[in-house]
């Protein structure tokens, strides 16, 4: 008797975000997403556009994103990017879930301040239900070129 087996694969970090956190030289550790990780530890990205071009944003869980806000710290008046348009870049590099990883886009990227208040932080890797657990000084060095606020809300 010949049995089906069943798909239990453990996901895996996708090739092009190993690769490009490598080229960062950014520590990682691969985590199953549970929900007894705290939410202040893990961050959310939205992709947001306008006429300027798309921003990525990143901040807790814990917190809502406040869009008036970041329109007061950007001067812009931000919407979230057409699904087809998300779907095509994650198609583009064979992604299920956007990675809250500033440098996979040419996009700049604006942080929640709070983010930097955890030793540990956990990202989206790409995968759907993986994340990627990041100490604060590799997340610190990811973000670079990103610009800090505070625009969520409790």
């Amino acid at each position: 008797m010949i049995e089906v087996a069943l798909d239990t694969a453990t996901p895996q970090v996708p090739s092009v975000i190993r690769l490009l956190l490598e080229k960062l030289g950014i520590a990682y550790r691969e985590v199953l997403d549970h929900p007894h990780l705290l939410p202040e530890r893990k961050a959310q990205v939205v992709l947001l556009d306008d006429e300027v071009g798309a921003l990525m944003v990143l901040f807790p869980q814990n917190q809502l994103l406040d869009l008036n806000r970041l329109t007061e710290l950007t001067g812009r008046k931000l919407t979230a990017v057409s699904v087809p348009r998300l779907k095509q870049m994650l198609d583009k590099h064979q992604l299920k879930a956007l990675p809250g990883i500033p440098a996979l886009t040419s996009s700049p990227c604006q942080y929640e301040k709070s983010l930097l208040d955890v030793d540990l932080v956990y990202i989206n890797s790409g995968e759907a239900g993986l994340l990627l657990e990041i100490e604060r000084a590799h997340f610190k060095r990811m973000l670079l070129k990103a610009s800090a606020s505070s625009f969520g809300q409790e």
